[in-house]
């Protein structure tokens, strides 16, 4: 305010690179000083200094400063700054006070600037009608001698994002990169988010939970080694860290990233030798060599490996400018023996549905404990050994691909296809079973699993009973054939129950009643005798890398950094499907925004708009409690938290789908005595929602 130059002033007046324009009225006067004005120490986001040094008045004659803006929007809400500092050394005689109004009404006041020190006003600010004029008025005080000054306003309008906010781990991670490297950029608020204005040098991936997949920090000024807070993004695509003063080793963690492609290096002062895991990927054969031409990369020669750009000194020797300090593949690096075996790193498929967790482990244990049969038959001639004890002893558990294809009539009635393969239906010894056999796809990315025990898992897993779980009731493996045999569900699943083509529609009382009898069926799994955590490999050195197959909508985001399943991704799961249960509405969903075609995200946004109504299957027209509504929607969201440590067990689950029960109960009839019933004896219904991703349907 009160310009006399008339220009912007940007970074690095204002270290955070905000834009001050010069603002000048044909009724203002314009005061100025050449001295420095003290910031306000309790204001982090103090104006640039440059700009407090000059001021807007009242011309003489008029007692008022006004300032005016308008807004098109009715909805929008905004934030107003205004700062102030005395300019002038005030004698004795002289006093400076003023009060603040919007649109006629009281805003801030009385502010009584102080010479060459910043004072701070602001509030918050909604509009009232579309298109409406908003007029600050600053007007003296009773006793004051002078009209009122500004020096600087800011005005914030407050954007409406129904995005998911950033992955909290990669956050946590590049706040820590900055810290760690004094990054000066405008890296404020949320990384990704919006995701038209990601920070600068950073891009982010369309995820529902958005990730950062590319780092471009060349440039920067980076001193000290290569940070290791890199390692927690996990999925970086691209580092670009060129042209710094990085010092010390290439570190091992860049071999590590799995999704990593394009790293630049080059201009540094990096010292040691390259990794021996990034030459271990070279030796066999997942990395590529190539030649960066002079005139292409301004180096003599590079090494292109996995996109990691390094100085080969061998090549020519006369150009070390790069990395002088860092030894190539070629000149100091050999492997030892130890560095040659292959590493423990596996690749295989998942499926991720509705309680999709006992299906996987049923056919990753079934296939590995073929696939080891296999090769011990090959290598020894020996057949792997069959505890007495156990079922698979029995030979009416396993049959042949003849008797598969009399079984399912030569496959004749699909049910259904997974990630794993097609659903037949068929009869075994007059009794009704679904057959899902494993494509030969799936087959082969089996071939690499080598961390699950393979014999105990199929031997627990047939051992498995529950009302509200499917049961394994044989297996089919014949000259390359893979399949399993389910219990048949002959009443359909919970898709076509919700479906506007059924006879009957669902109550609210009845749809608690499924999701708790699906509940109870995940809880069995993850806390019962069974226990799900003793079929998962304890060594901390082993993991499972994995490609995924499934459904989209129900795989926990952790997934892509962890590449494991755990309990609390079974509880995501569960969330989206009690989602589906409410509203009756697909995953995905058939919408146009990207920002609301995820049930997940749709239902975020509902409940930030307080919209429970529209959230509920209209078909039932408003016949429930809508305390026990909220209270399920709020575990559905508690379900699909982002960070797994703030999602609900399935014992808590089970207990607060049992009070959404009880309240729906106790609407209905405060004298009826409540009940709750372990599972629907009106009908018998998988919380299986479509038979095209999941699991064969159970009885």
């Amino acid at each position: 305010m009160g310009s006399i130059t008339n220009e912007q002033y940007r970074y690095p007046d204002d270290i955070y690179d905000r834009a001050w324009e010069a603002y000048n009225d044909d009724d203002y006067a314009k005061l100025s000083t050449s001295d420095s004005v003290d910031g306000d120490g309790s204001n982090r986001y103090q104006p640039a200094p440059i700009v407090m040094k000059t001021a807007a008045t009242p011309k003489k004659g008029s007692k008022y400063l006004n300032f005016t803006w308008y807004s098109a929007n009715d909805n929008d809400k905004f934030y107003a700054y205004m700062y102030f500092a005395e300019l002038e050394k005030l004698q004795s005689n002289q006093f400076r006070g003023f009060n603040i109004t919007h649109n006629g009404d009281y805003w801030d006041g009385p502010i009584i600037p102080q010479y060459l020190s910043t004072t701070k006003s602001y509030d918050f600010v909604s509009t009232i009608q579309p298109a409406s004029t908003h007029q600050f008025s600053l007007f003296p005080i009773e006793n004051s001698t002078l009209p009122p000054i500004m020096n600087a306003l800011e005005i914030y309008v407050e954007m409406q994002i129904s995005e998911l906010e950033s992955y909290n781990g990669d956050v946590d991670a590049i706040i820590n990169v900055r810290s760690t490297y004094g990054i000066i950029k405008n890296w404020e608020g949320d990384p990704c988010v919006p995701r038209a204005y990601p920070w600068s040098g950073l891009s982010c991936s369309s995820d529902l939970v958005p990730r950062i997949i590319s780092l471009n920090l060349s440039s920067s000024g980076l001193k000290g080694e290569i940070s290791l807070y890199i390692f927690s993004l996990p999925m970086l695509q691209t580092l670009d860290l060129s042209n710094n003063s990085l010092t010390g080793e290439v570190p091992k963690f860049l071999s590590q990233l799995l999704y990593l492609k394009n790293v630049k290096l080059e201009n540094n002062n990096l010292s040691g030798s390259l990794p021996p895991d990034l030459i271990k990927k070279k030796m066999n054969g997942s990395l590529t060599l190539r030649s960066i031409t002079r005139e292409k990369m301004n180096l003599h020669s590079s090494i292109y490996i996995y996109s990691i750009y390094v100085h080969d000194k061998n090549i020519f020797d006369d150009s070390v400018d790069a990395n002088p300090n860092l030894c190539t593949l070629e000149s100091c690096t050999k492997m030892t023996p130890e560095q040659k075996k292959s590493n423990n790193n596996f690749i295989i498929p998942v499926v991720a549905t509705v309680g999709g967790l006992l299906a996987f482990l049923i056919i990753v244990a079934f296939i590995y404990w073929i696939i080891k049969s296999n090769k011990k038959q090959q290598g020894k001639g020996v057949a792997l050994p069959v505890d007495p004890g156990s079922f698979l002893e029995k030979r009416r558990q396993q049959f042949t691909n003849a008797e598969v294809v009399l079984m399912t009539n030569n496959f004749e009635r699909i049910l259904g296809k997974g990630g794993f393969g097609m659903v037949y239906y068929g009869v075994l010894d007059d009794s009704q079973v679904a057959v899902k056999m494993i494509s030969p796809s799936a087959v082969q990315g089996y071939h690499q699993l080598k961390t699950i025990s393979p014999f105990s898992q199929v031997t627990i897993l047939m051992r498995v009973h529950h009302r509200n779980l499917t049961n394994l009731v044989g297996y089919m493996n014949d000259e390359g054939h893979l399949g399993l045999i389910y219990e048949y569900m002959a009443k359909g699943n919970l898709a076509e129950h919700l479906s506007d083509k059924s006879s009957s529609i669902l109550s609210w009382e009845v749809r608690l009643r499924i999701a708790i009898d699906a509940a109870q069926g995940l809880e069995y799994l993850h806390h019962g005798y069974f226990g799900l955590s003793k079929t998962y490999p304890t060594d901390d050195k082993s993991y499972m890398s994995t490609v995924i197959v499934g459904t989209p909508g129900y795989l926990d985001p952790e997934y892509y950094t962890s590449n494991r399943l755990t309990e609390k991704s079974d509880v995501y799961g569960f969330g989206v499907s009690l989602m589906e249960i409410i509203s009756c509405r697909p995953v995905i969903l058939n919408t146009p925004d990207r920002e609301t075609n995820y049930i997940v995200k749709w239902v975020h946004a509902m409940v930030s708009q307080g919209d429970i109504k529209n959230i509920v299957d209209p078909r039932i027209k408003g016949a429930y409690d809508s305390n026990s509504v909220w209270k399920a929607v709020e575990l559905a969201l508690a379900c699909v938290s982002v960070d797994s440590n703030q999602r609900p067990t399935m014992n808590q689950v089970v207990i607060e789908l049992k009070d959404c029960l009880s309240m729906e109960l106790s609407q209905r009839s405060e004298s009826r005595p409540m009940e709750l019933k372990d599972s629907i004896e009106m009908m018998s219904i998988s919380m299986v929602m479509n038979a095209s991703h999941s699991s064969p349907m159970p009885r």
